[in-house]
């Protein structure tokens, strides 16, 4: 499911979000439990706790409201219609069912991933799996845009004819996506280079001895991460290559001690990497500074958006316009300076959109959830844990950012994967320690921040994108 849900478009029909739903569902009846351990059922329990509270504020929503919080549409309804519909707080009367079904897709996969993560080496297979698929939605992508530029898929591409957009009908959804790969692949070929390094060589000699005979995981991970890095160039999508590039160099920072690393090298040599570095981030964005020229970083009336949002959270700030109703009620606040620019079915800000159809509480708290959950693994990720922690911070980090300018984690197809990463790296924190005698074991389970050229390759080490 988790390399699976960005194929069908995103998985943006209904249908699909049910289907996956129902198999994760199931698959956490058939689940091995015996890796839970106490300190799991905190984070466990915070997440249930924050759903019960987002799925009954949508259902006090939809219910019959004759108080004061019941949306003025209804007595506008009465009086235009000469009948009394029933109240509610929520500005339309779509099922509770409807709007909460990717909110539980979110929460199934988030469960199933955490379990999965606790098993022996379950971190690195969802890592591994969803890396592979997203190199092959990038390599169909970029065949088809070649072949077939008109298609996605088996329907016609009706935007972004000249960009990459992967299996998503969005260029933005497909830049997180991609990117968040990336991450995993950079990570794995830093695990692997590290890993069968020699502590008696330095650090030319050992690049020099894998360039000779470069291991397939080596070259399976560096593949992967120029592919799917050089997809999200493809995309041209502003904020998903710089927000990716960002982070993509931070995940390489917490994972390696680049000053030791550098004065092995030779300064002047790290300096000439690090200038090779920056012309190839430079020629791979060319068509994302191309675009940033031409319309600067942001959208022309995105801030008036932002700002007629805020007055409707400001409206309506106990329990909001009602989930899924932005789409009906912000023609009503649209601002007369947009003219007919954009189609604003989303607010292109996820948190101001919730904040606005969940109102403050609700959407405060899941905010404090996500905050939570990401000082939690910067935390260990600066002291230096497993390389899924790293993927986890970096992966949140990048779906959060760009979420708040657009709306990546809306996209059921896209939310699945962030939802997987970052629980796979909530289940790795509480880690027991290992015995004294086990040293090389602790090593690969903690993966301090070290120089590449740190130990002897373990037997039993090896996987492509872990």
């Amino acid at each position: 499911m988790f390399a699976l849900a960005p194929l069908p478009f995103g998985s943006l029909d209904a249908v699909w979000v049910a289907l996956w739903t129902v198999l994760l569902a199931l698959s956490l009846v058939t689940a091995d439990y015996s890796g839970i351990r106490r300190g799991h059922l905190l984070p466990i329990g915070i997440g249930l706790a924050t759903f019960a509270v987002y799925a009954s504020v949508a259902c006090l929503q939809w219910t019959v409201w004759d108080g004061p919080f019941a949306a003025p549409i209804w007595s506008e309804a009465a009086r235009l219609l000469q009948t009394k519909p029933h109240p509610r707080i929520s500005t339309i009367a779509t099922s509770p069912l409807l709007t909460l079904a990717p909110a539980a897709l979110f929460v199934v996969a988030t469960l199933r991933a955490f379990v999965m993560a606790t098993e022996e080496g379950g971190d690195r297979q969802i890592a591994r799996i969803i890396g592979r698929a997203a190199v092959a939605y990038a390599l169909y992508s970029a065949a088809s845009l070649v072949l077939a530029p008109h298609a996605l898929l088996w329907r016609d591409k009706e935007a972004y004819l000249g960009n990459l957009t992967g299996t998503f009908i969005n260029r933005n959804t497909a830049a997180t996506y991609f990117g968040s790969a990336a991450i995993i692949w950079l990570l794995a070929l830093i695990r692997e280079l590290r890993i069968r390094s020699s502590r008696r060589m330095d650090a030319v000699q050992n690049l020099r001895s894998l360039m000779r005979q470069p291991p397939r995981a080596v070259v399976m991970a560096l593949g992967g991460f120029l592919t799917c890095y050089s997809a999200v160039a493809a995309t041209g999508s502003r904020a998903g290559f710089l927000l990716t590039t960002v982070l993509v160099l931070l995940a390489a920072s917490l994972s390696v001690d680049w000053w030791s690393l550098a004065k092995r090298v030779g300064l002047w040599r790290a300096a000439a990497a690090v200038g090779a570095l920056l012309v190839l981030i430079e020629i791979w964005g060319g068509g994302v500074a191309a675009r940033i020229d031409q319309r600067g970083l942001a959208d022309q009336g995105r801030l008036q958006v932002y700002s007629r949002v805020a007055d409707i959270v400001a409206d309506y700030p106990v329990f909001g316009i009602g989930l899924g109703a932005f789409e009906a009620f912000f023609p009503s606040r649209r601002p007369a300076e947009l003219g007919s620019a954009g189609i604003w079915v989303r607010a292109h800000s996820t948190p101001l959109e919730m904040a606005a159809e969940m109102g403050l509480p609700a959407a405060g708290l899941v905010f404090a959830v996500f905050a939570g959950a990401l000082v939690a693994l910067g935390r260990s990720s600066l002291t230096g844990r497993r390389s899924s922690v790293i993927a986890a911070f970096c992966v949140g980090l990048l779906g959060l950012l760009h979420s708040s300018i657009d709306f990546s984690l809306q996209i059921p197809g896209y939310a699945v994967t962030f939802a997987a990463l970052m629980a796979a790296g909530l289940a790795r924190l509480d880690r027991p320690s290992r015995a004294e005698g086990h040293r090389d074991d602790r090593r690969t389970e903690r993966e301090p921040r070290t120089a590449l050229s740190g130990s002897e390759r373990p037997a039993n080490s090896g996987s492509p994108a872990g």
